[in-house]
């Protein structure tokens, strides 16, 4: 079973087929805003990490190449081992060369090489310094560097010239982007920058507004911007300084698409993931009595973000913990998920009614007080049997209390929610039913509350 959530996939004919969070609208509307300014510019997505902005770009961007755009995707964090984003981000247009263009392009090579030629002192005294080498020996290579690099030597010296290579370096470019492309400008994705070294996304945003500023190439930048303040503080190695201000001056246009809904969230992960697979698959479906698992679990995501109010990172948490746990299970065996995800939730985000649950001797009316107070009633009727479900697997597997619950299944008073003022007799006659239903299946009995415990407590030192 794989840890990771399923990579959704991205037909090409129809890019957001796939899409579950009715994103396609503001895809959209960023088209749009490209063609309105297609002189180019740059865009920054900016979304908290897990909000799915990299599944978005990679069907906005197929959706732009249908519509006859050329685009260019760079993930910036698998490139941050190179020292200048001058290097990566020029190497990416040769994907786009042609017979028109070719010539252009190795303009920009002849005087990207002349840029580049005036930091190689610096980045060999880099790694020097990096690999702990004494000053004389740093000395040597720097020395060695200027015999080895003496062709680019004036233009280390002179600042006036080194303007003119940038100044010719956008030339080029400019001109090898008006014969790439017709009218439409090229679009270049930067995803992950939020993730790179410090000096590296630092540089990455300096290359793009001085050296890949040009008519004709917009750029759109997937980041979480509170990350990448980080990052410039981390790069210049002052808390102090502004970095919102600092990067204002990089994005031309920042646009943050709508957070999913909270409810639907809980079902894209599911139908994303091994889960999914693991609860509907042949092996599992071919027993009667699982066939309603899968649901139960949509069904309990949805209880649990309604009535916990829940947030995205949460969901994603509970969830995962959910994948990993479920991957002891065997496709024969009995999990009960909406109790295993109320015991996750509990010990992910409730520890101490985790704690008192587990280690306390409690009547079955204390028991369900503790629970309204981290599960309250929900107000939405729909929700009403997956809230049901919840309680009567809890009282079924508290099996400290094993002798009260066998004299509630047989009651006709009601004698133990009377003292559960939050519940009505409307309440316990649905929950009577669900314990009913387990204590006549002689396969449950025989599960302790502690086979799940113990599943939970394995992963309380995994963080997600």
């Amino acid at each position: 079973m794989n840890l990771r959530t399923n990579s959704i996939k991205i037909p090409k004919e129809n890019p957001f087929k796939n899409c579950q969070l009715d994103r396609e609208q503001y895809a959209d509307i960023l088209t749009t805003i490209i063609k309105s300014y297609d002189e180019g510019f740059v865009l920054a997505l900016n979304n908290p990490w897990g909000a799915g902005k990299t599944t978005f770009v990679n069907m906005w961007r197929q959706k732009l190449i249908n519509k006859g755009f050329t685009t260019i995707y760079f993930n910036a964090w698998e490139n941050d081992y190179n020292h200048d984003p001058l290097v990566a981000i020029t190497g990416e247009f040769k994907s786009l060369l042609n017979i028109d263009n070719k010539n252009s392009f190795n303009k920009i090579l002849k005087h990207g090489g002349k840029i580049i030629a005036a930091s190689v002192p610096s980045i060999v005294m880099a790694l020097a310094s990096h690999y702990g080498l004494d000053k004389a020996v740093t000395s040597t290579l720097e020395a060695v560097a200027d015999e080895s690099f003496d062709v680019f030597k004036n233009e280390l010296e002179k600042y006036t010239e080194r303007k003119d290579n940038i100044s010719q370096f956008r030339s080029s470019l400019t001109q090898f982007i008006a014969q790439t492309t017709l009218k439409k400008p090229v679009i270049i994705f930067i995803d992950e920058l939020d993730r790179c070294k410090p000096n590296y996304a630092v540089e990455l945003l300096e290359s793009i507004k001085h050296i890949f500023s040009v008519p004709g190439l917009t750029f759109v930048l997937s980041v979480h911007k509170d990350q990448l303040c980080e990052a410039v503080k981390g790069a210049y190695g002052s808390s102090g300084i502004d970095a919102n201000e600092y990067l204002r001056k990089f994005f031309d246009l920042e646009y943050t698409i709508k957070a999913p809904n909270p409810l639907h969230y809980w079902e894209f992960l599911y139908k994303n993931s091994t889960v999914k697979d693991f609860f509907e698959g042949p092996l599992r479906s071919v027993y009667p009595e699982l066939q309603q698992d899968g649901i139960s679990v949509l069904e309990t995501g949805a209880l649990l973000t309604h009535s916990c109010s829940l947030n995205l990172r949460q969901i994603e948490s509970i969830f995962n913990k959910f994948r990993i746990v479920i991957r002891s299970f065997k496709y024969e065996n009995f999990v009960f998920p909406s109790f295993l995800v109320f015991l996750i939730y509990i010990n992910e985000f409730k520890s101490q009614v985790f704690k008192t649950i587990i280690d306390s001797e409690l009547t079955v009316p204390e028991l369900i007080s503790i629970v309204l107070t981290v599960l309250p009633k929900p107000h939405n009727l729909d929700l009403y049997p997956s809230f049901y479900k919840v309680l009567a697997e809890l009282m079924f597997f508290y099996d400290l209390r094993l002798g009260e619950r066998i004299n509630f299944l047989h009651s006709d008073t009601g004698f133990i929610f009377n003292k559960v003022q939050e519940l009505t007799k409307k309440d316990e006659d649905f929950i009577v039913e669900r314990l009913a239903a387990l204590d006549h299946n002689p396969k449950v009995k025989r599960i302790p509350m502690k086979y799940f415990i113990d599943k939970i407590e394995l992963i309380n030192k995994i963080v997600i």
